[in-house]
C-alpha cells in the first residue's frame, strides 16, 4: 500500500528549511521559528509594557506625595508652634482648648509620619517586585530556549519521516525487482 506525498506529515503541509528535494515525501515539520516561540515573545513584551506603565504611575505618584506629606509635616510644626503661642497669650479657658487642639495636631503629625514610613515600606515592596520580574524574565529566556529545542526536534522527526518514506520507497522497488523471479521460482518448486 503506497503513502502520497502528504502522509505523515503536519497538516500545514509546510516543508523543512533544511530541505533541500523538492516533492520528497514525507516532508513537513515546523519550521525553527515557530508560532510558539512567537508567542513567548509577545508575552515578554507585554509583560515589559506592563511595567513600564507600572513604573510610569508609582514613582511619580510616589514622590508627589512624599512631597505633599514633607510640606504637610512641615505647616502642621508651624502651625502646632503658632496655635501654641497665641493658646499663652489668650485667656486660660481659651488657651487650654487649644492646648488640646495642639495635642490633636501632634497626633495627626504622628499619623503623617507613619503614613510616610508606610510609603517607604511600598517602596521597598516595590523594589521586591522588580527582583521577581527580572526573575520571569530570566525564565521566559529559558523558555525560549526549551522552544529553540523543541523546534529542533520537530525538524529531526521531519528528517525522520523523509528517511522512513525513502525506505518504504527502496522497499517497494525491491519487491518490483525479486517479484518475476521469485513468482518463477514458485512455479518450479512442488510445494
Amino acid at each position: 500500500m503506497a503513502m502520497s506525498s502528504g502522509d505523515g506529515v503536519s497538516g500545514d503541509g509546510a516543508a523543512t528549511a533544511g530541505s533541500s528535494a523538492k516533492g520528497s515525501p514525507g516532508t513537513g515539520a515546523l519550521p525553527a521559528d515557530g508560532p510558539a516561540i512567537d508567542g513567548t515573545q509577545r508575552l515578554a513584551d507585554c509583560f515589559e509594557r506592563s511595567a513600564r506603565r507600572w513604573e510610569m504611575i508609582i514613582y511619580p505618584a510616589m514622590i508627589i506625595f512624599t512631597l505633599f506629606a514633607g510640606i504637610a509635616f512641615v505647616q502642621i510644626y508651624r502651625l502646632t508652634t503658632d496655635i501654641r503661642g497665641v493658646a499663652q497669650q489668650v485667656q486660660p479657658q481659651v488657651g487650654e482648648q487649644l492646648v488640646k487642639v495642639s495635642e490633636s495636631m501632634q497626633i495627626l503629625t504622628h499619623s503623617i509620619q507613619q503614613i510616610s514610613h508606610d510609603i517607604r515600606a511600598m517602596h521597598d515592596a516595590i523594589a521586591a517586585m522588580q527582583k521577581h520580574t527580572a526573575v520571569m524574565a530570566d525564565q521566559i529566556e529559558h523558555l525560549r530556549s526549551i522552544d529553540a529545542n523543541m523546534a529542533q526536534m520537530n525538524h529531526n522527526v521531519g528528517l525522520m519521516t523523509q528517511h522512513t518514506d525513502t525506505m518504504r520507497w527502496n522497499m517497494a522497488n525491491m519487491n518490483r525487482s525479486i517479484a518475476r523471479p521469485m513468482n518463477f521460482m514458485n512455479s518450479l518448486v512442488p510445494w
